[in-house]
């Protein structure tokens, strides 16, 4: 999306595109509560901690420094050995988990996004003053606002395969299932994401901490999901960042027929 790099591309290669700057969004207060873990209609947060909240998020709107890349590019899909490719970024999973949720997917969007280092230094800075409210409630604000931006980069893709009569798969990430999550640093690089200073480190960990990255799949005649978030085939109990109920039955993957 945007303009091209200046930088030429590898031959055969699609060059990246240019970041994205979404316009900053307002925190949600009920998504910074459910971050701090509280759940509504079992735990109520004091007046004090509601007060402490939106001074965090306050400050924190004006830390938040959000980006977002994506490219999309054809998928070849070898069922029997559970690989798919994404010729024109380079790309080659090998994945059961996501050759299932990519069956008969066309193309993919491949995504990216952090809201920068800024979130997240200015917590650890509170905390090592030993304000430690302060800190957990802009941590709390850092985690809030990257599942926005997860939430927008998923619509944004899911909005591309719509303009060109294709529905979008849900969103997956090195990691789940059995991704193998070292596929995160392919992935990154084929999105040129050390632009948004978005890396990961030798751990495979995504560096800026509030940030994530994942692809979408495109095919034609899928029907809408009642939710197209990840949490529609995790059945982790007890989430803590859990936005939606898990969809079908647990140890069974959603299949999208």
């Amino acid at each position: 999306m945007g303009s091209k790099d200046e930088r030429p591309a590898r031959r055969g290669a699609a060059v990246a595109p240019a970041p994205q700057v979404p316009a900053p969004a307002p925190l949600d207060r009920e998504a910074v509560l459910r971050a701090l873990g509280f759940r509504p209609g079992r735990t109520r947060p004091s007046r004090a901690a509601l007060e402490a909240v939106e001074a965090g998020m306050a400050e924190a709107a004006g830390l938040l420094q959000p980006l977002l890349l994506e490219a999309d590019g054809a998928v070849e899909c070898d069922g029997p050995t559970a690989t798919l490719r994404v010729p024109s970024l380079g790309l080659t999973w090998r994945s059961t988990a996501l050759t299932d949720v990519l069956a008969g997917a066309e193309r993919a969007t491949v995504f990216a996004g952090t809201v920068g280092a800024a979130i997240t230094e200015a917590a650890r800075s509170a905390f090592t003053v030993g304000e430690y409210t302060r800190a957990v409630v802009l941590d709390a604000c850092g985690t809030a606002a990257t599942g926005a931006l997860s939430e927008q980069a998923r619509a944004s893709a899911e909005a591309g395969a719509r303009a060109r009569g294709y529905r979008a798969t849900i969103p997956y990430s090195p990691g789940y299932g059995d991704w193998d999550i070292a596929e995160t640093a392919p992935l990154l690089r084929a999105l040129e994401a050390r632009r948004i200073g978005l890396q990961a480190s030798a751990a495979h960990y995504l560096l800026p901490e509030k940030s994530f990255c994942g692809a979408v799949g495109w095919r034609r005649g899928l029907a809408d999901l009642p939710q197209a978030s990840g949490c529609a085939i995790c059945f982790l109990p007890g989430c803590r960042y859990r936005r939606a109920p898990p969809i079908g039955q647990p140890g069974v993957l959603l299949r999208l027929r």
